[in-house]
């Protein structure tokens, strides 16, 4: 009786151990692949980065989450950093393709600090939150991500390597398919863009979807459509050279709800227009955001020789880093609403336009207003973290204020004329350059 007992009990550690053996060979084997790293996670609406344990629980529910098996793996412009509102327009059209194609959008960036900053009042203490890095600083995509990770079938740095690749080949095929070790019919489709690459992508293959309504019963869903009738409608407006820009204006209103900035910014941008001293409302505001500099003698030189033309100079003695604040003023034209005199000016260059101002011979009949914070420079020029965060929140608070004023004048050369373009409602009013534009780009 003791024998069979003592052999019964062999017999079941045996089991035991079997079992233990069996299920660490399957965790390790899990564990090579989804190697965790907090860097390149999903960022919760009001967390900060997940933690390891967190990441780690989230990639191995991803690979029975249906819901993750197309991805659009979006390399933010950590190769080649651009400034804020240049990585804003390039969401845009991120966005648009995760929508069209039906993928999670999911950020991949890089663990340095942050282009955009440190939030914090006490910008020398030692002890400091973590944030996340990249354009997961600014935006918060859980709307379009789902909580996706990036996907577990390579690790970070190979995702790394291989978005280097596509970005700066421009030829590599950046479609990838996933497949996971151990398990049969598993994969996730992965779009693998970022920079220039992404742009051509959005060009060459949603755009003329966009411009054909293409399925738009399909997207039209993820969009937030509620019913047939309104799909109808865009489609006939979509078919429609009169209406075609209304069938633009609408899609780019609903992609709206998906453009979340992450609650640290939202919240200092509140604060920062609570403190303001502006004497009338945003939205009693003429808006004009004025852009010197390089990026007129390089992407808009064309246009700027044209406006300059048209002011009787020769290309000789041209200026082609500038256009006068009184070019802009001049677009305020007497058919719109006398009563509104108050001027909100945004731009990157606020000394030599004030100069501007003290030169105007009717200068009483303006009050122009500027951002409190407003500094000379770009983003890319600074190099104390608490100063480029304070920059960033410049730019926001600038962003809302010419989305909601009642006129805005630019141009659509900027990145910040296209912004506000597609974010406002309101009425747009062109100094040079083209007169309107379709998409992002």
């Amino acid at each position: 009786m003791n024998r069979n007992r003592r052999s019964s009990r062999r017999l079941k550690m045996s089991a035991v151990l079997l079992c233990l053996i069996a299920f660490a060979a399957l965790v390790n084997g899990i564990l090579i692949v989804l190697k965790p790293s907090s860097t390149a996670t999903t960022i919760k609406p009001i967390s900060f980065a997940l933690d390891s344990e967190t990441s780690t629980t989230l990639q191995s529910q991803t690979r029975q989450n249906e819901d993750c098996d197309r991805i659009l793996l979006y390399a933010t412009d950590y190769l080649n950093p651009v400034g804020l509102v240049a990585q804003l327009n390039t969401f845009l059209r991120a966005v648009l393709i995760a929508i069209v194609e039906d993928r999670r959008l999911v950020f991949l960036h890089s663990n340095d600090e942050s282009m955009f900053g440190c939030p914090g009042d006490n910008k020398d203490s030692l002890e400091q939150p973590s944030y996340p890095g990249g354009l997961s600083h600014v935006l918060n995509v859980s709307l379009l991500s789902h909580q996706c990770p990036p996907p577990p079938c390579q690790r970070l740095a190979k995702w790394h390597r291989l978005a280097y690749r596509v970005i700066q080949k421009k030829n590599m095929d950046a479609h990838i398919q996933c497949r996971y070790r151990g398990t049969r019919n598993s994969s996730t489709s992965v779009l693998l863009l970022g920079g220039y690459a992404l742009r051509h992508y959005f060009r060459d293959e949603i755009q003329p979807k966009l411009d054909r309504a293409e399925n738009l019963e399909d997207w039209g869903i993820r969009l937030g459509l509620d019913n047939v009738e309104e799909i109808q409608s865009l489609q006939k407006d979509a078919n429609n050279n009169a209406t075609h820009s209304s069938y633009r204006n609408q899609i780019m209103r609903l992609i709206k709800p998906f453009v979340r900035f992450q609650p640290w910014l939202v919240n200092d941008v509140k604060a920062l227009v609570t403190n303001y001293t502006g004497a009338v409302p945003f939205r009693e505001m003429i808006g004009i955001h004025i852009r010197r500099g390089d990026k007129l003698k390089v992407e808009s030189r064309y246009w700027v020789e044209e406006y300059w033309r048209k002011q009787g100079y020769s290309k000789e003695d041209m200026p082609v880093n500038y256009v006068p604040l009184t070019a802009y003023l001049q677009k305020i034209s007497p058919s719109f609403e006398s009563s509104i005199q108050h001027v909100y000016i945004a731009t990157d260059d606020p000394t030599t336009v004030e100069n501007e101002i003290q030169e105007l011979p009717n200068r009483d009949q303006w009050r122009f207003h500027f951002n409190p914070l407003a500094t000379s420079g770009h983003l890319n020029t600074l190099e104390n973290c608490h100063d480029k965060y304070q920059h960033t929140i410049a730019a926001i608070f600038d962003l809302m204020v010419l989305e909601s004023c009642s006129l805005f004048i630019g141009e659509y050369n900027s990145n910040w004329g296209r912004w506000v373009r597609f974010r406002r409602e309101g009425e747009v009013r062109v100094v040079f350059g083209p007169s309107d534009v379709s998409w992002p780009r």
